[in-house]
């Protein structure tokens, strides 16, 4: 059961440091608005986002005051396709 409208957002995710060397700890930082928001201001949104490296999920976090953070020393060296849906 569906409750509450779905409206379209954006989410935009951040790592740091970045680059980062082998096995340093990498901090993701992803933040999620609502389109059309004056001023680029986080709209106050629910939910959950899964951050992935290409398939593999690292993480369901719930949202908080519209972002989640994520920390990881886990990465193998080389570049990585970081998402966040």
């Amino acid at each position: 059961m569906i409750t509450g409208t779905p409206v379209a957002t954006s989410t935009i995710l951040t790592a740091n440091p970045n680059p980062a060397c082998s096995h340093q700890v990498v901090s993701l930082t992803a933040q999620t608005i609502r389109p059309g928001t004056p001023n680029g201001i986080t709209a106050p949104l629910t939910g959950t986002v899964q951050l992935l490296d290409g398939a593999t999920v690292l993480a369901d976090l719930p949202l908080a005051s519209g972002q989640v953070s994520f920390s990881t020393d886990l990465l193998s060296p080389g570049q990585h396709a970081l998402t966040a849906v």
